[in-house]
């Protein structure tokens, strides 16, 4: 065979062979990629799973110390409503965003807590005798920094017209110079939340809880009556 052919041949055969090693390497790429994106499925798939549901007799929250508040019953809002919101927690430097889906019947009171992409965080449900809770492992990894019972009064304190006094719990209403209402363990001022509309369903809220440290930015993304 001439020297000139056979070195077209070699040539030939060693692009092949690099064209193949290629060829494997890029295959290697797409079913690592392909195990990484099963593996990143199951884990959020294990870390949206709820951990179980709990339910408790509970009629009072502690919202400082020594201050109980009186849970309302889900009738005493005095409307049926529906809304989304996207709620911005701030504790020890530290932001986590997710989105609530709230619904307040006469019955009862439920709130589900998301991901901005959609992954289950925890639900409860509220009747005015009976508080049922479940949590995923993700709520408890970190995108929740506190106890679904103070979620639970925090709304409450919010969002209810009017609010039962209790032992050293009490509370305060003013329109000027804008729509505000502080909570007090006595006269100790310990919660503060702003609202940006006259009507809380409207417009940002921000609720600061100054004995514990955290802070709640609160926005309504979507509003129904029921």
């Amino acid at each position: 065979m001439p020297q000139k052919q056979l070195c077209k041949m070699t040539a030939h055969l060693f692009f092949q062979q690099k064209r193949r090693t290629k060829l494997l390497r890029n295959m290697g790429s797409l079913i690592i990629a392909c195990h990484l994106r099963i593996f990143l499925l199951i884990s959020i798939v294990s870390l949206s799973a709820c951990t179980g549901l709990i339910k408790t007799q509970k009629k009072t929250v502690e919202i400082a110390k020594n201050t109980w508040f009186t849970l309302q019953t889900p009738n005493s809002l005095g409307s049926s409503i529906r809304l989304v919101q996207q709620i911005e927690s701030i504790y020890q430097k530290e932001s986590h965003v997710f989105i609530s889906q709230v619904e307040v019947t006469p019955e009862k009171l439920t709130i589900v807590g998301m991901t901005p992409m959609g992954i289950k965080l925890f639900s409860l449900t509220w009747d005015g005798k009976e508080l049922q809770h479940e949590t995923s492992l993700l709520t408890q990894m970190k995108s929740i920094p506190f106890k679904l019972d103070y979620i639970l009064a925090d709304f409450q304190m919010t969002y209810w017209p009017k609010l039962s006094a209790g032992n050293r719990f009490n509370y305060q209403d003013k329109s000027q110079p804008s729509h505000h209402r502080t909570i007090f363990n006595r006269n100790t001022k310990v919660v503060s939340i702003h609202y940006q509309k006259d009507s809380p369903w409207q417009g940002k809220i921000e609720f600061k809880h100054l004995e514990r440290g955290y802070q709640l930015n609160i926005t309504t993304l979507q509003f129904e009556n029921l």
